[in-house]
């Protein structure tokens, strides 16, 4: 596990999670949890380039947080990963379903299902006749 300012680092099955750790990321939180998702999105591993954020504890997003989400959705699918969000809060799920923003990230009801559906993506992916490597 690897501690950064807002969210803790882990490794679940080769997929990278991120698990914040407060209630409210509002948008004095943004620029700095944005600096800490750009690191943490360069240093990924290649093979499995895909980040689980898990939204447990968190309550409320600003649209400042939610955009530094977004900025990183880039970075990771020119490596073929994805953003995959699991266990929102109801009115963070409702605020990703208003923005449609639900259309973007996969969102998940828990943790372990985004990590397996981030693996078998992968496995399905590295399986196929058209994958090179």
């Amino acid at each position: 596990m690897k501690s950064w300012r807002h969210f803790d680092e882990f490794n679940v099955d080769g997929v990278t999670v991120v698990r914040l750790r407060e209630s409210t990321l509002g948008t004095s939180d943004a620029a700095k949890f944005y600096e800490d998702l750009l690191e943490l999105a360069s240093s990924i591993d290649r093979e499995r380039p895909d980040l689980v954020v898990n939204l447990r504890v968190t309550k409320f997003l600003s649209s400042d947080t939610l955009g530094a989400l977004l900025a990183i959705l880039p970075k990771l699918e020119n490596r073929r990963g994805r953003v995959i969000l699991a266990e929102p809060q109801p009115m963070v799920r409702e605020l990703l379903e208003l923005q449609r923003l639900n259309d973007l990230f996969h969102v998940f009801p828990s943790e372990a299902e985004a990590v397996d559906w981030s693996r078998n993506w992968r496995l399905e992916e590295d399986e196929s006749p058209s994958h090179t490597a």
